[in-house]
């Protein structure tokens, strides 16, 4: 009998995780679009940019298909809109060609709504 008692109050050393991958966890965005402007709408879809690497997205929450590593990682999130260009972490207006001469080049006068969002998560 107290063999039983005994076993019963055995304790685990090891750590025990219902997952197959204990050491890594997902990244799960969520974005609020209720603060936007009157006349303004949220994009059909948009980049999530983790550590460099970019999955295009829409919805307002999504899972980073790649697992994460345990430490602090960048995580930048912006839209395509048209009439802008992406490159890297810049932004920037289109030119477009507003007569025959090529010296005659402005700004894109109404590009599309740029959102992003930049911060280092844990």
């Amino acid at each position: 009998m107290l063999a039983a008692v005994i076993s019963l109050s055995a304790c685990v050393k090891d750590d025990l995780y219902n997952t197959s991958h204990p050491d890594r966890g997902a990244i799960v965005v969520q974005v609020d679009w209720s603060g936007l402007s009157s006349g303004v709408s949220e994009p059909d879809s948009y980049v999530i940019n983790v550590d460099g690497e970019e999955q295009t997205v829409s919805g307002t929450t999504n899972t980073i298909d790649k697992l994460a590593e345990p430490g602090e990682h960048t995580l930048l999130i912006y839209n395509r809109p048209t009439g802008v260009s992406i490159n890297g972490n810049m932004a920037s207006v289109n030119e477009v060609q507003t007569g025959r001469a090529e010296t005659t080049v402005q700004i894109e006068p109404l590009p599309g709504y740029l959102f992003s969002f930049f911060s280092t998560i844990d």
